[in-house]
């Protein structure tokens, strides 16, 4: 008789739900997560439990961390970049922020860095936020959005200044989509120095920081339109990276394609309206330059962040291809150096 009441009872949704909610919730969110994850596996009865249980902690997730955006933005107002208070931890803004920020903690700021610094607290609204259950998940694992596991990249350089070398292994990964993201205007006290010389406020495609990535993930370029042309214009560092070697090597075997140009004129025609130069600008000349940046990953991210989220995509390539022009690019530069280092030695 106890086996038939114990099998209507998980029978029943709404009572599976009750029950196994209970039993995770006294547990830390990463622990109660695996364990959830685990549970899907158990049953059939026990997977679309669990998948309704994940849903409504996204649910929740997605509500808590607009709530958090908006105690960001007054606590933004209150500790101004220019007049920060000297004890901004007492305040009623910096209190508000922290009821809201346990998804923060449990999710992109598992280490507490950014209530350890002022102008991080000011970035918090900076962080992505989960889009699926499955990122979710992922970033409360600490997966790395382009390799997909714990980020094991890390700067071991010799020849490089102990304290620029623990700079750059502390270095966020800021993602700059060419044509997705919020616009957003320019804000005080930059918003009169950005105005265009014809009065018009300028516009711009907020950045994302991507938890648990490491800043080398991701290579920063302008991508121009000047004289008429296209250009891809990677902005490396003074030691530059694999990254940004592997590009530099891919720019030199694409850039004579005939789809390199048409793939980077297709990012301009995708930009928003409000992030284009102002109508005053394309009637005063006939051919005017324009540029953005980027910041994007070589291949395809492991975690999704839409199309034209990589270098790869941007040029509607795949791995594999990508990987071979590195190859060809990579050997064209090195023969065009050992040809100057004939003619200097002749």
């Amino acid at each position: 008789m106890g086996d038939l009441v114990v099998h209507a009872v998980f029978e029943l949704l709404e009572m599976r739900t009750t029950i196994l909610s209970n039993c995770l919730s006294p547990m830390p969110f990463y622990d109660a997560l695996r364990r959830a994850h685990e549970l899907k596996h158990v049953c059939r009865n026990f997977q679309s439990t669990m998948t309704y249980i994940i849903h409504q902690w996204f649910t929740l997730c997605g509500l808590e961390l607009d709530a958090m955006n908006t105690c960001v933005k007054i606590y933004r107002d209150k500790q101004c970049a220019w007049s920060i208070d000297p004890n901004p931890h007492q305040t009623e803004e910096y209190k508000l922020l922290r009821e809201h920020a346990f998804w923060a903690d449990v999710l992109f700021d598992q280490q507490g860095e950014a209530f350890r610094n002022v102008h991080w607290i000011n970035q918090l609204d900076w962080y992505r936020h989960p889009q699926t259950t499955e990122e979710m998940t992922r970033q409360s694992f600490q997966h790395c959005y382009v390799c997909g596991t714990r980020c094991k990249t890390v700067i071991n350089s010799s020849t490089m200044y102990p304290p620029l070398q623990a700079m750059r292994n502390s270095r966020r990964a800021v993602f700059l989509h060419p044509y997705l993201g919020e616009v957003m205007p320019c804000s005080e006290p930059y918003a009169e120095a950005a105005k265009a010389p014809c009065g018009c406020t300028q516009h711009f495609i907020a950045r994302t920081i991507l938890p648990h990535t490491h800043g080398d993930e991701l290579i920063e370029s302008w991508v121009e339109f000047r004289e008429g042309d296209y250009f891809l214009c990677p902005m490396v560092s003074i030691q530059e990276t694999l990254q940004e070697k592997h590009l530099i090597n891919f720019l030199r075997a694409a850039s004579d394609e005939p789809w390199f140009t048409l793939r980077l004129m297709r990012l301009f025609a995708m930009r928003p309206e409000a992030v284009q130069p102002c109508r005053h600008a394309r009637m005063r000349r006939k051919r005017y330059n324009d540029s953005f940046r980027v910041s994007l990953p070589l291949f395809a991210p492991a975690i999704d962040l839409g199309p034209d989220s990589s270098y790869a995509q941007v040029f509607g390539l795949t791995d594999k291809a990508m990987r071979r022009l590195i190859g060809i690019g990579g050997r064209m530069r090195k023969e065009e150096r050992l040809l100057i280092e004939h003619r200097n030695h002749d």
